[in-house]
């Protein structure tokens, strides 16, 4: 890229959703319509939803001024019309991958916190707006895209442990088990269980389908967040974890799109997300605005 194509080239992640299609090996990725962001801010890390019949997708909302991720939330009904997308959640550090779990106790938010060397469980106490910090569950180091799978009686946190030395993507699979939500959580004996590059980062919700238990990660083999690696965990207790890889899904189901890094699903919608490079006649001064805003805040 030259130093002009640098100052005016934004990129840009989008998200997308399509109406829900049966899983399949390879996964068929027609139909997604796109949530295109406004200039200046990036919209990626799509979560969707259902509650009391309505659906919501939360995704990160990275805004260039403040250089940095907040969760917002749009609420999406049966046609596929979106609302205009709301923020939910804000704080000094970036947020985002804002994965979701709905049990018996209430609805749970757990954000990627990195930034902040924390794992952080929310609860909503108005959904889908109203957010309270619930606990830290973990602190002192950089986990990113923590995501949890029930198995067995016990519950499954999966993260991505990084080294701040290390290019952004570039970590190990963490996991950890506890009896509840808000036990103490224990490390897993073989930790790190994945240093792979190109399955090791988490890529959305773990799900059962078809006898397997399905882990999407991120291939950061590359670059980070370049297509996302579908695998099946085939051995997880509290002192073994196997998975093999199924099969790879790229960013070519959209013209000029170069990196795909997220997948989820409901009963009602799938979400994905996408970046692509536009031109920001108005990057420079956003920039400039950026270090204006970090220097004074």
């Amino acid at each position: 890229m030259t130093s002009l194509e640098k100052l005016f080239i934004f990129k840009q992640w989008f998200i997308a959703f399509r109406k829900k299609q049966p899983f399949s090996a390879p996964l068929a990725m027609n139909g997604f319509q796109i949530i295109r962001p406004p200039a200046g801010r990036f919209f990626a890390d799509p979560f969707v939803i259902e509650n009391e019949g309505k659906n919501y997708i939360f995704f990160e909302d990275y805004r260039l001024r403040t250089r940095k991720g907040v969760i917002s939330c749009i609420e999406i009904d049966k046609q596929g019309n979106c609302s205009e997308p709301r923020n939910i959640l804000e704080k000094d550090y970036h947020l985002a991958y804002p994965f979701l779990l709905k049990t018996e106790q209430g609805i749970f938010m757990i954000p990627d916190t990195s930034a902040n060397n924390t794992i952080e469980l929310y609860e909503a106490v108005k959904f889908p707006y109203q957010w309270v910090l619930k606990r830290v569950m973990m602190s002192g180091f950089r986990a990113s895209d923590s995501t949890i799978y029930p198995h067995n009686g016990k519950w499954w946190l999966f993260t991505n442990v990084m080294n701040p030395r290390e290019p952004a993507g570039k970590g190990e699979l963490y996991v950890f088990y506890a009896d509840s939500l808000f036990s103490e959580w224990q490390p897993h004996r073989r930790n790190p269980v994945n240093q792979d590059p190109r399955t090791a980062r988490p890529a959305g919700n773990i799900f059962f389908h078809d006898g397997k238990i399905i882990r999407p990660s991120q291939n950061c083999s590359l670059q980070y967040g370049a297509s996302i690696m579908v695998n099946a965990i085939t051995r997880l207790t509290e002192t073994e974890y196997l998975e093999q890889h199924l099969f790879e899904i790229g960013p070519e189901w959209y013209q000029n799109n170069r990196r795909l890094h997220t997948y989820n699903s409901n009963d009602h919608w799938e979400v994905i997300d996408g970046l692509i490079d536009i031109v920001d006649i108005f990057k420079p001064v956003r920039w400039l605005s950026s270090l204006f805003h970090r220097r004074y805040k």
